[in-house]
């Protein structure tokens, strides 16, 4: 299992956006978000032996606004609070993790999450 605390403001998976001249691009934000989340995913893999899940596994994350923190577990298999006033879709928070797993390394593809738990709490 793998399960790290990712510190700062959660953030979610935006849409494509179009700049000008009509090109899309990704914000910066979510690129950066993304980014560091994967390498905290792959140092926390290393630490717990694990190199790449095989399989379906499982992802739980909790999405604390109030604390500002990200809580992910990571784990192979198939297996509070709750007023929040910020309009963020838990959907596209839980996506943005999923992205920053598969760009990890620990799955070889997303489509490997076969059980998500998201909560989004403030």
């Amino acid at each position: 299992m793998i399960s790290l605390t990712f510190p700062g403001r959660p953030v979610p998976w935006a849409r494509v956006k179009r700049g000008k001249a009509g090109n899309t691009y990704t914000p910066p934000k979510q690129v950066k978000h993304r980014e560091d989340v994967a390498l905290m995913l792959k140092v926390a893999a290393r630490k717990a032996g694990i190199r790449k899940f095989e399989g379906p596994v499982c992802l739980r994350v909790r999405f604390d606004y109030g604390r500002n923190e990200t809580v992910i577990e990571l784990y192979p298999g198939i297996r509070g609070e709750h007023a929040f006033e910020e309009i963020v879709d838990t959907d596209n928070l839980a996506k943005q993790i999923m992205e920053a797993v598969e760009l990890s390394g620990v799955v070889d593809n997303d489509a490997q999450v076969a059980y998500l738990e998201a909560e989004k709490i403030g």
